[in-house]
């Protein structure tokens, strides 16, 4: 009996060349429909006055008590969608502008207060949320950076739980 069915044997190296080109088709795919994930985390830096993080560690210290699996990243991302709520209507950036605030890392805030390097665990549409709240405050030609974001979190966090900056 003869297999008139020729198939090419597949070894190892011939799966993980398709494996990286259907990678890069999905990813291309999301990019097209602007559908950003609420599951994907990815780590975002930020560069905080110390009273910044501080205000976020004291209010983890008291979510604990009610949500032992609360943490840092939750905080903010909570704070990110209070900001939401009150902005709700918030436009999508030209495709050019992937990221605004890669130009320059200058800041509003006084020269004297001390600084940290801080990330946290934020969801692919927080991300993107972030970055256009960004980009509408800087296209009058203001100097609005992932600084001042953050502090509008906080105020958002501090309105909500009553637990103001020390």
């Amino acid at each position: 009996m003869e297999n008139n069915y020729k198939r090419k044997k597949s070894r190892g190296l011939d799966n993980l060349q398709s494996a990286g080109s259907d990678y890069q088709e999905t990813t291309e795919k999301l990019k097209e429909s602007k559908v950003y994930s609420t599951e994907n985390n990815l780590t975002v830096a930020f560069t905080l006055p110390i009273s910044m993080i501080a205000y976020v560690k004291e209010l983890v210290i008291e979510k604990l008590a009610e949500d032992y699996s609360y943490t840092e990243s939750s905080a903010v991302r909570e704070g990110i969608q209070l900001l939401k709520q009150v902005n709700p209507t918030l436009k999508q950036r030209p495709d050019e502008i992937e990221n605004p605030t890669k130009k320059g890392r200058k800041t509003t805030l006084s020269k004297d207060i001390i600084k940290k390097t801080t990330s946290f665990l934020l969801s692919e549409a927080d991300q993107n949320f972030m970055y256009n709240y960004i980009y509408k405050k800087q296209l009058g030609g203001g100097l609005f950076r992932k600084e001042e974001f953050f502090n509008l979190i906080i105020e958002q966090l501090e309105q909500k739980y009553q637990l103001h900056r020390k």
